[in-house]
This record gives structure tokens, sequence and C-alpha cells, in this order.
């Protein structure tokens, strides 16, 4: 065990012996970190500390060799972490934190009336000081002010101590230690107070002028002032032979009385913030500490602040104020700081008529009073920085807890708390303590479900918790059957004097009626997200709500996260649902013509980039036109392949979420299904999104239909038949293109049909039929070689040579695919050029060409990963495995198969994951390891029982299951 000390000259002391701390500049690095102990301080931090005016250049590199000395001397207690150090203490170890622990000890006894107790504890702790804090370590002023604050504690329990001894009746003895302190710290006016006291209480009234007359002329000597008014009221006193406040009044007191004890009960139920009550407690240990809780209406804010206050309240004997500032409050005016003053000096003892009128001279009295004190302020619901300011107290022994739903930038605060939702699980314990935990235990999808609607918000959670409990034989799931309709959500979250609608009302009424431009675009925009479902949207979604640049929705989105009526979400920001729902209802004083065109320039802005996406993914693709939906001037630009499936992968949900708006919309909006169809007819089957695809067939036969556009409702058909196929309900596949095909024919549409005659041709090969699907898929090659439709032509080669493989004609397939890879790198279709190069090493793979298939799989594997075709990802894998394994390369092997099995479990590809264990089952054969090779095998067969296998390579002694 080490001890280090710091209350005089900085020692470290192992077994008794002192170790050698090194250079001047090392031991102001151990000083620094000691002062931060257990805390991480980052080396920009740390060189500030360390030198006084501007840093050598090498300065970073100093603190690390510095760091590395002392880990070496003070056996790995200095620990490297980002972005800085720390120094790891133990409990017991640093006599600073004992110092500090006695002392809040002694002021717990004292609160409780133990003051006997309390001078024991007081003693033990100064007992540890040796000398100003760091004696021996140069006093820069940064450095400086921290040991200057840590002297400050020695200062204040000296004078802790003498109160208490006073309180005790040891005035006589108490008066040589006294003066024993004044020559130590002559500025100390309670000091000198208290010695007053004591003379007075002695019988020794002379003395006690004296005494007077000696602190006001050292006061004036060194400060050019004259003494305060507690010292001037006690000098009265003593005049005046007042015995009555001599007697009772501790020394230094403005006024007989108690210590102010203004908190507000505390709240009876109290869930789920567990990490942030020791957040603020740990920062609360530092002197003149000040904590800024911040967050969203409703999150809890002033509830943790009070539990917060009333935890640490016996460190604060001097007493604890609050003030709610009414930043928060519907109809009431933020309350100004003078008013708050003037409560704040009268608690602390001033007289009424004694308070002052002038500002300055308020903020500079509760200065003066604060400052010797153990002092704790509350400042409930602030506004902005400037109400709290000069509200903060003075003292190194006071702390202040702040609660804004801003993000209040005060330098002066120690901690900064940023409050959100309750986790899930927290908000189901509160809504049990609330209404009772038997019938959240008996009903818990109903309390999860309920918690969720409430969107884990405090607030609401605790109304909804309040109608339940009013209503003891209510089950939950009558209530959540009520908040599930959003037309009454918000009506339904009121209860007695609390409305989660009035919550947000104050900070949209403060943007809505300021006379500012970008707060009332802010307002306008805040409305406007209530015509969206979208999760997370940028600035571009922003800017079309608008129908603005892209700097001025930045503006009005900043506006609103500093309103806490928005969150930052990654790159994008978001907004949950009730608040949503409040922004519809501010909707409906907007014309209804004016919500149409907003909700029709979001549309336009996803389809026009969408489209732009599905061009860079496939060039020279002939596609329906955009329609109604053509964006003049683009709001996002692509400019790669990568840009493209990077923002597609960003607002998919987005996309989706927006098609499901609008299905029942007018045509002008439902049609953007049509067009999002067309526009991500590749990107979905590239990223395994099948539950997608039959999501959006669904919504585009419904539109289709009620809209009589033939055409639209056969693609969906295709769509929904592509859906059966992955699926394996190849009949039900084969249906919807029949009449998709008979239908396109019909109307003459040459291009559909060929599109169709190649999803006829993937069924029938996936089914079993080679055959005809080799018929259809060549007509289809036919047909778009007629049409100029290269890059089509170039699948449906592609598709003939996957199918030819299955069939065993491995030269005719290796022709078919070379050809395929000709057209789609003529046509610049990088995506495809990827999955036929995969192809291709294929069928090399077939013919025993294994050099040659070997570098297509790689190269078509590295294409395909850089275009996010994930199907053809583990394709290669399985395949270059399997070829790796067979070649002599098991541990290759083992990594790619390995990595394919990843890729399929996330995917929820069965057959490939089977398959990948099928393979790695041979390679641990090969590696002689028969255990795992027959686990592999076991859990392979059970994954594929009734399953056709993949296509693939099959070994010599396969033994899959028969076709079903």
């Amino acid at each position: 065990m080490l001890e280090f000390r710091v209350l005089g000259p900085v020692e470290v002391v192992r077994d008794g012996n002192q170790l050698p701390l090194g250079t001047p500049k090392q031991r102001a690095l151990l000083v620094a970190l000691l002062l931060h102990a257990n805390q991480v301080v980052p080396i920009e931090r740390l060189v500030d500390l360390l030198w006084e005016a501007a840093p050598p250049p090498s300065a970073t590199a100093n603190i690390r060799t510095y760091a590395t000395r002392l880990r070496s001397c003070l056996a790995d207690r200095v620990v490297a972490r980002s972005p800085g150090f720390l120094i790891d203490v133990q409990p017991g170890e640093l006599d600073l934190a004992v110092f500090a622990d006695l002392v809040t000890r002694a002021r717990a006894l004292a609160i409780r009336g133990g003051l006997v107790e309390a001078v024991q504890c007081l003693t033990a702790a100064l007992h540890r000081w040796r000398g100003a804090a760091a004696a021996d370590v140069r006093r820069n002023p940064a450095i400086g002010g921290l040991l200057a604050a840590v002297d400050e504690q020695h200062g204040a329990a000296v004078e802790e101590l003498a109160q208490a001894r006073l309180a005790l009746g040891q005035h006589a003895e108490l008066i040589p230690d006294l003066r024993r302190h004044l020559a130590v710290y002559p500025l100390r006016e309670r000091l000198w107070g208290m010695l007053m006291t004591a003379q007075y209480r002695s019988r020794d009234a002379g003395a006690a002028l004296a005494t007077y007359g000696q602190a006001r002329a050292v006061i004036a000597d060194q400060l050019g002032l004259e003494p305060g008014p507690e010292l001037v009221q006690l000098h009265r006193a003593v005049l005046d032979r007042d015995d009555a406040v001599l007697s009772t009044a501790p020394a230094g007191a403005v006024a007989p009385g108690v210590p102010p004890r203004e908190l507000p009960p505390d709240t009876a139920i109290f869930v789920g913030r567990d990490a942030e009550l020791d957040r603020v407690a740990a920062a609360l240990r530092s002197p003149g500490a000040v904590v800024v809780v911040h967050g969203p209406g409703g999150s809890g804010k002033s509830a943790l602040g009070l539990r917060s206050a009333y935890q640490v309240a016996e460190r604060f004997p001097d007493g604890q104020l609050y003030a709610d500032l009414h930043g928060a409050t519907a109809g009431v005016r933020p309350a100004e700081p003078v008013a708050i003053l003037g409560r704040f000096l009268r608690a602390l003892g001033v007289p009424s008529d004694a308070v002052p009128d002038d500002a300055e001279e308020l903020c500079a009295r509760f200065r003066s009073l604060s400052a010797p004190r153990r002092l704790l302020v509350v400042l409930d619901n602030a506004i902005d920085e400037a109400q709290v300011r000069p509200l903060l107290p003075a003292g190194p022994g006071c702390a202040a807890i702040l609660t804004s739903r801003y993000a209040l930038t005060l330098p002066e605060a120690s901690e900064t708390l940023a409050l959100g939702c309750l986790a899930p699980q927290a908000a189901v314990a509160l809504l049990g303590q609330l209404c009772g935990p038997e019938r959240v235990a008996e009903q818990p999808g109903s309390a999860a479900e309920l918690a969720q609607l409430c969107e884990h918000l405090p607030l609401a959670v605790r109304i909804a918790g309040a109608r339940l409990a009013s209503r003891p034989g209510r089950p939950l799931a009558a209530l959540v059957a009520e908040l599930r309709d959003e037309r009454h959500r918000l009506d339904g979250l009121r209860f007695g004097d609390l409305a989660i609608r009035s919550c947000f009302h104050v900070n949209y009424q403060a943007l809505a009626e300021h006379p500012g431009t970008p707060e009332r675009a802010a307002a306008r925009l805040f409305r406007r997200f209530g015509l969206i479902r979208a999760g997370s949207v940028g600035v571009p979604v922003a800017g079309a709500l608008l129908d603005a640049g892209n700097l001025d929705a930045e503006l009005a989105l900043d506006r609103l996260v500093s309103a806490r009526l928005l969150d930052e979400a990654g790159a994008g920001y978001a907004m949950h649902d009730l608040l949503r729902l409040f922004a519809s209802e501010q909707l409906l004083g907007e014309p209804a013509a004016d919500r149409e065109q907003a909700v029709h320039r979001v549309l336009c802005h996803y389809l026009s980039t969408a489209r732009r996406a599905a061009d860079l993914l496939r060039p020279n693709e002939v596609r329906p036109g955009a329609g109604d939906f053509a964006e003049p001037v683009p709001r996002v630009v692509l400019a790669t392949a990568a840009d493209a499936l990077a923002w597609l992968d960003a607002q998919w949900p987005n996309l989706m979420a927006a098609a499901r708006q609008v299905a029942g919309s007018p045509p002008g909006l439902a049609r953007f299904i049509l067009g999002l169809s067309s526009a991500a007819a590749q990107y979905m089957p590239m990223r395994g999104r099948w539950g997608d695809v039959a999501t959006l067939a669904a919504l585009q036969l419904r539109v289709a239909r009620r809209l009589g556009d033939v055409p639209a409702e056969l693609t969906a058909l295709v769509m929904l038949a592509s859906v059966h196929r992955q699926r394996g309900e190849y009949d039900r596949a084969l249906h919807c293109l029949d009449r998709s095909l008979r239908g396109r024919r019909e109307l003459g549409d040459e291009r559909a049909v060929a599109s169709t005659l190649v999803h006829l041709g993937q069924t029938y090969a996936a089914s079993g039929d080679l055959d005809r699907a080799l018929r259809c898929l060549d007509e289809a090659a036919d047909g778009f070689r007629r049409q100029g439709r290269r890059t089509s032509e170039g699948i449906a080669r592609f598709e003939a040579g996957e199918v030819l493989l299955q069939a065993g004609a491995y030269d005719r397939a290796l022709a078919c695919l070379t050809e395929s890879l000709d057209i789609r790198v003529g046509e610049a279709d990088l995506v495809g050029a990827g999955i036929t190069l995969v192809g291709l090493g294929k069928a090399h793979c077939r013919i025993g060409n294994d050099a040659q298939a070997l570098r297509l799989l790689t190269d078509g594997l590295h294409r395909c990963r850089e275009m996010g075709a994930q199907e053809y990802v583990w394709q290669a894998l399985l395949w270059r495995g399997d070829l790796l394994r067979r070649t002599g390369h098991p541990e290759r092997a083992t990594a790619d198969l390995v990595d394919a099995l990843a890729i399929c479990r996330a995917a929820g590809e069965r057959r490939g994951s089977a398959y990948a264990l099928r393979l790695l089952g041979l390679v641990w054969r090969d590696r002689g390891q028969p255990r795992r090779a027959a686990g592999c095998r076991q859990r392979a067969a059970a994954m594929l029982a009734g399953a056709r296998p993949p296509d693939g390579p099959v070994a010599p002694d396969d033994d899959w299951p028969a076709p079903a």
C-alpha cells in the first residue's frame, strides 16, 4: 500500500520509506494527477497545469516521459488512458481524500447534534496537514488555483472546528488557538468574529473590542477596505452588551436563527438514475462545485436535482437555498435574479430593511455572505446563463446544482450532465411504483408497451401511473388501447395539474412568439416535423419542409435542438412521437395546401436522390421518369456508387416510413411508392431486404388498384413473386409472374415483358426446371438486345450462365458469363460486374481451373464487398473457402468459411449458413479434428432438413438431403 501526501510537501511513502519523486516538473505532474485522483486528466490540461507561460514544443512528449518515470516508481499506479493519464488511488491512501471524508463526517455529526464527535473528526482531519498544500511545488496560476482551493478547505475546517468548540462552551481554551490560526489567516473575518465571541463569552468585552480594532487595522492595511457587515454588527453587539446575540448566534452570523433549509420535499418515488446521482455526488466533492443538469421537458431534471441535494445536504451545514427560476413554467415569466437574491439574503439572516436595492450591491452582499460558509444552492428551471450567474455562491465550501432545459455553458460548471429518457426497464419500474408493482408483474407486456407509448419520458410515465393509481381496477391494457390512438394520446397523458402537452408548449411558444426570423423559422419547422414519420432526418429534409436552403435549414435545426424540441441523432435529427403529435396539433393553423406541398417537397428529395443512387449503382439502366417527383435542385450530392449505398443504407428506414405514410394519401403523394419501388429495385435484393420488398409490393398493389394503374399493379406482382421465390414458394411465385406476363403482353410493353421473363427464368431455375428457365432467359436476353437495353441484357446473360452451371454445362456457362461480363463492364455496371466475376469463378472451379478460379473469386469478392452485394459476398467466400480447402490451405479456408457463416447468420440466410457449416466440417475433418467436424455436419444437416441444397461446390462424399 502506498501513502500519497499533498497536505504539506509532496511525499509518497511505501512501508515507511519515502520514494524518490524526481524533478520538480515530475513532482508537479504527480500533484496534478493526485488533485484529480482516479480521473482521466487530458494531456492538454496537464500542459496548462505544468507550464506557466507558453509551453515548449516538447511539452506533450515531456509529460509522457514524466508519466513513464512515475509509473515505474509508483508500481504502475499512473495509467495512460485516452485522452491523457490518471493515477489509481485506493481508499485511505491519499491524505487529501481522508481529510475530506473526515470533514464530511464531522458536518453530518454536527447536523445531528453530535458536536463532541464532530470536534474529534475535525481535529483528526486537521492533524493531516503538515503545511500549505504541495508546499514544495512551484505555483503557476493554473496549478496554483487548484492548490489555493485545497488550502481554502483547511481554512474552512479550522473555522468549523472553532465554531463547534464555541457551541460546546470551550471559550477560554479556544482563544489561543484562534490567535494562532489568525496568524496564518489574517483576512478571515469569520475567525476574527469567533475570537471576539470567545473573548466576550469569557467576560472580557474589552479584549473583544480590541480584537475588532486589530481586525479593522489588518483588513484596512492589506485590502484597503472596512470590515464586512457581519463583523461590524458583531462589534455593535459587543458595544451594546447584547448578550442574546453573542450567546446564541454562530460566530460571524448576520443575525440569530437556524441555517436555511429551503429544499422542497423530496419526491417519494425515484427510479433509474443511479449513475447520474453518483456523478452529481462525485462532482459536488470538489471545492466550489457547480453542477448543471439539462435535458428536455419531462425528463426528470428537477427530481434528480432535489434527490442529489438531499443526498449531500449534510456536507453543507450552513444551509441549503432553493429557487424555482420558472424557465419552464407555462404562463409565468422567468424569475429575476434581483428578486431571488433578496430572498436569499433574508434567508441568510439579513433583515428585510437591510437588503440592498441595487443589483450590484445585492450580488456583492450575497458573495460576501456565502464566501465563508458551507452553502448548497439549488437553482431549478433556469432559462439562461445570465439568470443564474448572479445567484452562484462565492465560497469554495459552497456548491450549486442547476437544472435547465437548455445546455447552459458556464465556465464555473465542474460537471454538466445531459438527461434523457429512462431506460425501458427503469420506465416500467417507475410505472410499477406508481400504480402497484403487482399490476405490472401481472401484465408485463402491457406495462412495457405503455412505457413505450410514453416514450420512457419520466413525466409521461408519472401521468400514466397516476391515472392507473386513481383507478385500481382498470387493466393496463385499457390505457394502452387508449394511448395507441394517436389522435387522443396527448389528451390521455394528462392528470390533475400534470399535462405532457403543457410541458412541450413552453419551449414551442418561446420560439413561435420570438421576434427573430430564425426563431420563427424554427417554430415553423417544428410544426412541419409533424407532417412526416421519419426516424432521423438530415438538413436536406428540413430544407424541403421549410422550402429553404441548407444553411437556413441548419440554423432552424440548431434553434430546435437548443430549445429541446429536437434531438441530435448521429448525423441527423430525431423527434420522439409525443413531440411529433404535439407538432401535428400546431399545424392546424397552416393551410392544407401548404402542408401538402411541404410533404411533396420531402418526397421529391427522397425520390430524386434514390434515383440518382440507382443510376450510380447500375448506370445506363432505363427507368421510368420521375413524374411529379422531379427535384429541380439536388439537395444531396452523390458522386460514387459508395456514396449511393451509404445514402440508401442511412435513409432506407425513412424511405419505407414515407411509403407507409402516403399509401392512403391523395394520388399526388401516393405515387411516391411507385417511384420508390423502381428506384430501389436493385438495392433491396442486394442488401437482402426481402421483408421490405414484400411490404413495398403490398403497398404498391394497394395504391395501383386504387388509382387504376395497371402497369404498376403488374410490377407489384413481379415484386411479390421475387419474395415468394426467396421463401421457396415457387408455385405462388409462378402464379404471380404468369399473371404479370399476360398483362404486360396485353399492354404491349416489351421492356416489361423481358423483365418478367428474367424473373420467370430465375424462379424456374430455383424450382429445378432448368430447361424452362433457359428458354425464358434466352427470350429475355433477345428482347433486351432488340430494345438496345444492354445492361438488362447483361443481367439475363448472367442468370442464364448460372442456370447452365446448375445444369452442368460448364463450357456454355463460361461463354454466357463471359458475354455478360463484357456487357456489364462496357455499361459501367459495377455491381453486375462484381457479381459476374463471382459467377465466372464458380465456373472455373467446376472445370478444374483452380488458379483462374481463385483470382476471379477474389476479384469478385472485393468488388461485391465494395458495392454492398452481400448475397454474392458470402457465395464468393463459400466457393473460395472450398477451393482453398481442396488446394491445401486449411487456415485460409477456415477464415473464409467463418466469415461467410457470420454474414449468412446476420442476414437470416439459413441455407447459406448450413452450407458454411457443412464445408467447415470438411475442413475440420481434413485438419484431424473429427469431433468439430461431426458437430458442424450435424448442425448443417439439421438446418437443411427438407430444404433443397443451394447451388454450390459439392464434395465427393457429400450427403445432402434429397430435394423436397
